[in-house]
């Protein structure tokens, strides 16, 4: 499996970003992939849609009756969405294959902007928690913001 035991050039990293930056990434070296429901066609040809929230939840959470509210949102997403794999390498290994190349070299796009709530995060951190490691957030975006998790595995 691509993710255990896999140590690149950066260490043990899920890369998070948003489309806009996707340049600059690739600059970096990293394969962009958009998780998003809707992905800009002249960003990139990577989507894995598997991970993108369902339109209704984000529709419900971006303009619905549950507007802004992230916990709701984190719930909703954790069954309806991440519910549906097995486990996280199930998730990894199909992006490291798709992509072609290792998890630490792979960046998860969406559209909000470094330090906005946004679904990447929840998938970084189920697959982050899952492999008992930190993950970087938002690694790039004209500096460096690290989010560290608590390791749940002791």
């Amino acid at each position: 499996m691509c993710a255990r035991n896999t140590r690149g050039p950066h260490g043990n990293w899920m890369y998070t970003g948003y489309f806009d930056n996707c340049t600059k990434y690739k600059e970096l070296g990293l394969v962009p992939v958009s998780i998003a429901i809707r992905t800009p066609p002249y960003i990139l040809d990577l989507r894995y849609p598997k991970l993108a929230p369902t339109p209704e939840l984000f529709f419900e959470w971006k303009y619905g009756n549950h507007r802004g509210d992230n916990a709701y949102y984190t719930k909703r997403f954790a069954e309806e969405v991440l519910g549906k794999f097995k486990e996280p390498a199930e998730a990894l290994n199909e992006l490291c294959q798709m992509a072609g190349t290792s998890h630490d070299r792979i960046i998860l796009l969406c559209y909000e902007k470094p330090g906005q709530f946004c679904h990447r995060h929840l998938v970084a951190n189920w697959i982050g928690k899952s492999f008992c490691e930190e993950i970087n957030l938002e690694k790039y975006n004209g500096r460096t913001n690290k989010a560290p998790l608590a390791r749940l595995c002791k």
